[in-house]
């Protein structure tokens, strides 16, 4: 099977994501942001996915940060620790790949402490706690 053009893949992404972000600001309803917010949050997080594929380290860090950024602030308006624990999660990512284990290991503890579901089909607890002190020995 063939793989998809990235480049397509993201450009596909940023027209819905502008789509939702126009109706985030228009919906009347606090519910109905909410879902959009939700929503977004996905694009988001699909978007980082591909761009993980495409970038050389310190571009993907740096589009991981401003992901990071946007994560938090939506997070933090759902009050949705899950959110929040990602985008912790995804800037550890970025930052192990960018040989900066210290952060990566701290940010991952945050992640999981702010409420990253894990679960077998999620995020193996076993796989996390190796990583975790994999980073914090590498770190030293």
């Amino acid at each position: 099977m063939e793989k998809g053009s990235p480049e397509i893949a993201i450009d596909w992404i940023d027209q819905i994501q502008n789509r939702v972000e126009e109706e985030i600001s228009t919906a009347r309803l606090d519910e109905i942001r909410q879902l959009l917010f939700k929503k977004l949050a996905k694009i988001i997080f699909r978007r980082n996915d591909i761009l993980s594929h495409t970038l050389g380290r310190e571009e993907f860090y740096k589009e991981t940060f401003t992901t990071y950024k946007k994560l938090t602030k939506i997070g933090e308006n759902l009050k949705d620790r899950t959110i929040l624990g990602m985008a912790n999660i995804r800037l550890a990512s970025a930052s192990y790949i960018r040989e900066d284990y210290k952060n990566a290991a701290r940010l991952a503890r945050k992640g999981i402490r702010q409420g990253v579901p894990i679960t077998e089909e999620f995020l193996p607890l076993k796989e996390v706690l190796f990583v975790i002190l994999r980073l914090e020995i590498v770190a030293k």
